[in-house]
């Protein structure tokens, strides 16, 4: 991944945490948030864990960097 994608996916997250905790916000004005104030939640755990996951791409590369490239083809005989 480039870091265009990894920009992407911290971006991405970042929206994903802001818009479950608004909402998480917004039920729980009425009261107790039960399993959908809970299941919100989850949700902006795992929003930040893919924001987290693209910032550690961006600072680190991509995890197998080696892989990215074309395999190099044996030596043939010259004929």
């Amino acid at each position: 991944m480039s870091d265009l994608h990894a920009t992407e996916r911290i971006i991405g997250g970042l929206i994903v945490v802001g818009v479950a905790s608004l909402l998480s916000w917004n039920h729980s004005q009425g009261g107790d948030p039960g399993l959908f104030g809970m299941a919100l939640t989850g949700v902006m755990v795992l929003g930040g864990v893919w924001a987290g996951l693209g910032l550690i791409e961006l600072i680190f590369g991509p995890p197998n960097d080696r892989q990215l490239g074309t395999p190099e083809t044996p030596d043939r005989p010259a004929s």
